[in-house]
C-alpha cells in the first residue's frame, strides 16, 4: 500500500531496512523476568502477543479488575508505527493486532515498581510503569 519494499529503509527506523526490523527475533524474557518472579516481585505476567494489550492482560488478572495504560508511558517503535500509518488501521484495532512495543507486562506492587524496573535494566531489559491497575470491570483502557 504504501510502495515500500523490505529493502527500504524503515522510516524513522535506526538504519535498519524494513525486512530486518520485520524479521529481528523477538526479545526473550526468560533470565530477566524468573529472578523477580522467585523474588515474589512479580504478582501476573503477560506475554503480550496476538491480541495486543486488550486481549492478553485481562487473561491474567481477576475478573474485577480493570487495566489503565498510560499510552504516552514508551515509544512506539518505528515498525508498528510505520504499520499503523501505512496500512490506515486505527489505533485502537493496532492496540489489539499488534505489541507496539510492550512484548511483556509484569503485574507488580506499586511499591516494588521501582526495584522491578532497576533489576530489570541491569538485566539489559528496558522497561517502564505504563499503567495501573484499579477495581472495576474486567477491561484494558488505553488513554
Amino acid at each position: 500500500r504504501g510502495g515500500l519494499s523490505v529493502r527500504d529503509p524503515l522510516p524513522l527506523g535506526d538504519g535498519e531496512t524494513i525486512g530486518e526490523a520485520l524479521l529481528r527475533p523477538h526479545r526473550s524474557y526468560l533470565r530477566s523476568v524468573m529472578p523477580l518472579i522467585e523474588d515474589g516481585v512479580v504478582h501476573a505476567a503477560a506475554h503480550v502477543t496476538g491480541g495486543g494489550l486488550y486481549d492478553n492482560l485481562p487473561r491474567v488478572l481477576p475478573s474485577d479488575v480493570r487495566v489503565l495504560i498510560d499510552r504516552g508511558a514508551w515509544k512506539v517503535p518505528p515498525l508498528f508505527r510505520l504499520i499503523q500509518e501505512t496500512g490506515d488501521v486505527p489505533t485502537n484495532e493496532s492496540y489489539r493486532a499488534l505489541n507496539m512495543g510492550i512484548g511483556m507486562c509484569l503485574v507488580v506492587p506499586r511499591e516494588r515498581a521501582d526495584e522491578a524496573i532497576s533489576r530489570l535494566a541491569a538485566e539489559g531489559q528496558p522497561a517502564a510503569t505504563i499503567g495501573e491497575l484499579q477495581a472495576g470491570p474486567s477491561e484494558v483502557q488505553i488513554v
